[in-house]
């Protein structure tokens, strides 16, 4: 790996399954730096992205032809995005998709146009009924009010 420190940047770095234990493992990796592991089947892979020290992923990756196995990645692994068959460029430069983690990765979804300003700002969902109070199929009107009581 050859570090550029006038230019602050490090090439794409590919790692074969470097050890779990690895402080590289240990950490939420910001950067260039992609750990591949060779696993079995996709329970295999489920297990080892669940399994992580620093929690739940910003992206999961999943290469696959096997539909079941991708539905069942995509079905059982905790992370902010998941990208299939692709690299994460597809979701960065997509600006119709948001962009987030959970957990220890961080929250929030997005960082594009009128989503971040929905992000970063206080949002509150107002919803009045017109004419009095609402009518709902699960709810039905309020009740009448009840017969005047006889003296």
């Amino acid at each position: 790996c050859v570090f550029d420190d006038a230019e602050m940047s490090i090439p794409m770095t590919l790692l074969l399954e470097p050890a779990w234990e690895c402080e590289l493992m240990t950490q939420e990796i910001f950067g260039p730096l992609l750990p591949i592991y060779k696993v079995n089947d996709v329970t295999d892979a489920i297990a080892r992205v669940n399994s992580v020290l620093t929690g739940k992923p910003l992206i999961a990756y999943c290469y696959s032809m096997d539909a079941a196995a991708i539905d069942a990645f995509i079905a059982e692994i905790s992370c902010g995005n998941v990208a299939v068959n692709s690299g994460p460029q597809r979701m960065l430069v997509n600006t119709e998709v948001t962009f987030g983690g959970v957990g220890n990765s961080g929250c929030g979804a997005s960082f594009w146009g009128k989503e971040v300003m929905n992000e970063f700002s206080n949002r509150k969902h107002i919803i009045k009924a017109k004419g009095g109070f609402a009518k709902s199929f699960f709810s039905g009107p309020p009740p009448p009010p009840p017969p005047p009581v006889a003296q």
